[in-house]
């Protein structure tokens, strides 16, 4: 029989006793040695991603609803500058060669001027979008480091460890969303170390 592409979905929401245990928190919370402990620091961070991500995500969306209660059009202007200057980006990665292509078969000098006011006018509604983006952006990257803290700090514990392998043996049909992008950072790390090791060789040669 053919196998059924993984469905994706987001697991249940953990206990706050567990996700935040306020009354034996000295002993949930631990600093690792984070040269000595390397593997374990990593080890420890992938597993409360994985099992606390539906908590991670509801305190990122609280929090930002928090932000737009407290600066509507601030915050909403960040949050659209950011989708528009990553379409674009995206857009000019994908259609940049059939740019430089369409330039110089019709006389880049023409099409160069045609397309200054548009590039004008993109770059005043950049210069008047660039505050509430780096404001957005600045809270969104805090509130990520936040939660990559806490996934750090906080220790596993048995049970829970043993329950999480027991539960995830039994939904090999499903994939959750911090599955997807863990295995995408996994590739990019191990493509950068190819990388790397394809250039010490061809140095060394």
């Amino acid at each position: 029989s053919a196998s059924k592409k993984p469905q994706i979905r987001l697991p249940a929401l953990q206990p706050l006793s567990q996700f935040a245990p306020l009354l034996d928190g000295a002993a949930r919370f631990h600093l690792p040695d984070l040269i000595a402990e390397r593997r374990r620091c990593l080890q420890r961070v992938r597993h409360n991603l994985l099992l606390y991500q539906t908590n991670y995500l509801l305190c990122l969306v609280v929090s930002c609803l928090l932000m737009v209660f407290c600066r509507p059009i601030e915050v909403l202007l960040g949050f659209a500058g950011i989708v528009g200057v990553a379409l674009l980006c995206l857009w000019l990665q994908r259609n940049w060669l059939r740019m430089r292509l369409l330039l110089l078969e019709t006389g880049g000098h023409r099409q160069t001027l045609a397309a200054l006011p548009l590039v004008g006018s993109c770059a005043v509604l950049l210069a008047c979008l660039i505050k509430p983006i780096l404001s957005v952006a600045a809270s969104s990257i805090v509130l990520i480091l936040l939660c990559l803290l806490h996934a750090l700090l906080l220790r596993r514990r048995r049970h829970i460890v043993t329950v999480a392998k027991a539960v995830a043996k039994q939904a090999k049909a499903t994939v959750t969303p911090m599955d997807i992008a863990l295995n995408y950072l996994d590739n990019m790390w191990r493509s950068g170390d190819a990388a790397v090791i394809d250039r010490r060789h061809s140095a060394g040669m």
